[in-house]
């Protein structure tokens, strides 16, 4: 049945998208549904750099707005995708391809607060699980967007929409907060909740104990380590410097070294931090966990770290 259900799958995304039309080409065939454009949109709409920022939000704000609830939930994917790809990007510290500006749509964060206000209500108060499961009656009636509800993914879409907003923040957490890596699983899983505070620009002293207390964690990956190092480098403190430089001279963690990213966050405070821990920066390198993305960050940091030591080493001229 798996089998069935994927190539099904992939002869559906051929029929709709393998033939790489532009948006203009889609909107002149006369015989395009709605339900195939809002598809279109949510599976390769956003990311086709043809298309010019003005159209992207037009289409999500009459989606938005559709009669249909199967239109409004592939718009509110498409949104959440692209949303993603950016706030992934930004926690890693990569570069951004395609950005769609979605905060400059004026009423975009109201329509979206306000269906959230109304679905939560709806549910009685409990955000429940979003289910990505795709039917094989589904495929039948045109193929879908997965992931609904939608509306119960929206934390990321709220961060970047209006970072440093009290509603979104309190949504955050309690919605975030004891995030399972499955519904059925007991391991928490802290990416979620680190990633939307990151976005949103959250720096309340709650904020940094908690990334304080995922980058020591035994148990946290490597992967999450990142990204908590990540957002001390960018919301600085005595603490969290502190824990950083912890971390490095113990190497803590499950595996018994600590990522690429705890160096540059150290570094990221500033020359008279980056001096006070050369050392343990030069030995560390060696010794940290870096993949095949990090060669280039590794080669600035070991350069970096070579130009200081020569700075410091140089002689002073004799004064006259």
């Amino acid at each position: 049945m798996r089998k069935i259900f994927v190539v099904l799958l992939l002869s559906v995304c051929v029929a709709y998208f393998g033939t790489g039309n532009t948006l203009d080409e889609m909107l002149a065939d006369e015989e395009l549904t709605d339900r195939e454009l809002y598809t279109w949109l949510d599976n390769g709409g956003m990311q086709d750099a043809s298309v010019p920022n003005g159209a992207i939000h037009r289409l999500i704000i009459t989606g938005l707005q559709h009669k249909d609830p199967e239109i409004q939930h592939c718009t509110l994917s498409a949104i959440q995708t692209h949303v993603g790809v950016y706030v992934a990007g930004i926690t890693e510290n990569r570069t951004i391809t395609i950005d769609r500006r979605l905060q400059d749509i004026p009423q975009l964060y109201d329509l979206l607060m306000n269906m959230w206000d109304d679905e939560l209500s709806k549910a009685g108060g409990i955000v429940p699980e979003i289910d990505y499961d795709i039917t094989l009656e589904q495929l039948e009636t045109g193929f879908p967007c997965s992931g609904k509800p939608g509306w119960a993914g929206l934390q990321f879409t709220f961060a970047y929409l209006s970072p440093r907003n009290e509603k979104v923040y309190e949504i955050i957490w309690s919605t975030l907060e004891g995030k399972k890596t499955r519904p059925n699983r007991k391991r928490d899983n802290p990416i979620p909740l680190l990633v939307a505070l990151h976005v949103g620009e959250f720096d309340h002293p709650k904020d940094q104990e908690f990334r304080i207390k995922i980058l020591t964690g035994s148990e946290t990956s490597i992967y999450t380590m990142g990204i908590a190092a990540n957002s001390l480098a960018k919301f600085q403190s005595e603490e969290g410097l502190a824990a950083l430089v912890d971390v490095l001279e113990n190497q803590k963690s499950k595996y018994g070294f600590a990522p690429i990213e705890v160096v540059e966050a150290i570094m990221a405070h500033g020359e008279e931090a980056t001096i006070k821990h050369r050392t343990l920066l030069e030995e560390s390198m060696p010794k940290v966990f870096k993949n095949r993305a990090d060669t280039t960050s590794a080669l600035w940091i070991e350069r970096e770290l070579s130009q200081l030591k020569k700075e410091i080493e140089k002689p002073s001229e004799p004064s006259r």
